[in-house]
């Protein structure tokens, strides 16, 4: 009588973390390692607050974001503006600086990986 053996499982085709082919993740593969985690914000959503701490960086996948101070006269000063394939939140946490100086909103339906 002969045996018969299963094949191998298919392995299913790595995906990359990230569809937006400007985005950093795009090149990373689901398969390595921790997975961020995805997350979509409405227009006018704020991410981060003003002397907030950091939790994580995030990964923007699309949309815009923009970053600002509030004044002590409770006036915005615009410092910087964000798009796909940029980072939000990585020198606060390189730098050893745990609170957000600033605040960052989405200006537009935005999607980001936070890590």
């Amino acid at each position: 009588m002969a045996v018969k053996f299963a094949g191998s499982p298919a392995r299913s085709k790595p995906t990359s973390l990230c569809s937006n082919e400007r985005c950093l993740l795009h090149r990373l593969r689901s398969d390595e390692g921790q997975t961020p985690r995805s997350f979509s914000y409405r227009r006018g959503t704020i991410l981060l607050e003003q002397g907030q701490p950091i939790w994580g960086i995030y990964l923007i996948c699309s949309g815009w974001i923009k970053i600002a101070r509030r004044t002590v006269r409770g006036k915005v000063a615009g410092v910087d503006l964000r798009g796909p394939g940029e980072l939000l939140g990585a020198h606060e946490l390189l730098a050893d600086a745990p609170l957000f100086d600033l605040y960052a909103q989405a200006i537009t339906e935005t999607q980001v990986m936070k890590t």
